[in-house]
């Protein structure tokens, strides 16, 4: 079954941010997911300050999963691999000092907004429902368009950047819109 359709009319009027589209682009060379002409082909006129359809990320994603009998991995890895160089290249040491900083940053969805733009209603959102710092456990809502498996990399990466954390664990397993988080 295909988790990915190519034109998928959830993203109509969504933009996402030029740097996040090269991010995405990065991350499938540095994992080796897409490489070449192909991703020249898609990134190509990609401005890191600019704003682009969303479906030129549907597109990257679509070749990717043509490449991938089991695409779900792939998409959690590629999202974690954002967040490094989200938190490398892009602004995220300035705002992560420690992994509850990361989460702090969901609230309100300002980490989403910072790279996705659009119609509230095709947009959605990416929110920090609870958070427990004692407990080490939090609860992010999602009602983005995008692939929850590429979410959960993101947690999953964004909480790791710090270095400040043993363990960490993202489980949407019951609900594919919320993830439970526990962290250590």
């Amino acid at each position: 079954m295909a988790v990915i359709a190519s034109r998928d009319s959830r993203f109509d009027g969504v933009e996402i941010f030029g740097l996040f589209l090269l991010s995405f682009g990065r991350a499938c060379v540095n994992l080796h997911a897409l490489a070449g002409a192909e991703l020249d082909h898609l990134l190509a006129g990609v401005e890191p300050l600019s704003w682009q359809h969303a479906a030129r990320f549907m597109e990257a994603l679509s070749a990717i999963e043509k490449r991938f009998q089991n695409f779900e991995p792939i998409l959690e890895r590629i999202g974690s691999e954002m967040m490094n160089l989200w938190y490398e290249s892009g602004p995220g040491r300035s705002i992560v000092k420690k992994a509850i900083d990361f989460l702090y940053f969901q609230t309100g969805s300002s980490g989403y907004a910072s790279v996705a733009r659009g119609p509230a209603e095709r947009l959605g959102s990416f929110t920090l429902v609870s958070i427990d710092p004692e407990q080490g456990s939090a609860v992010v809502h999602s009602t983005t368009p995008f692939a929850r498996s590429m979410e959960r990399g993101v947690l999953i990466g964004g909480l790791q950047l710090a270095s400040d954390l043993v363990y960490v664990d993202v489980d949407n397993s019951t609900d594919q819109d919320v993830f439970h988080i526990s962290f250590h």
